[in-house]
């Protein structure tokens, strides 16, 4: 098995999306159901501010507990 236990496999994206043609990385977490009419969002995206997949792939785990800590 590749890749790294905090990266995930080499072609591993989940959570992970390129919103720009800038290449910037950035994780996306789903907003549960009984928290969206709160919230007001079925998404929360947040930029990983690296064009690299390595990099994203890496940070992207921290990214999403930081969000699902505040939801």
């Amino acid at each position: 098995m590749g890749g790294t236990i905090l990266g995930g496999w080499p072609g591993d994206k989940r959570y992970l999306m390129q919103k720009t043609a800038h290449g910037v990385w950035y994780v996306s977490v789903d907003v549960p159901r009984s928290c969206r009419e709160v919230l007001k969002k079925k998404r929360i995206v947040q930029s990983l501010k690296t064009r690299d997949l390595a990099t994203a792939q890496r940070l992207r785990w921290q990214a999403v507990a930081a969000i699902k800590d505040k939801i």
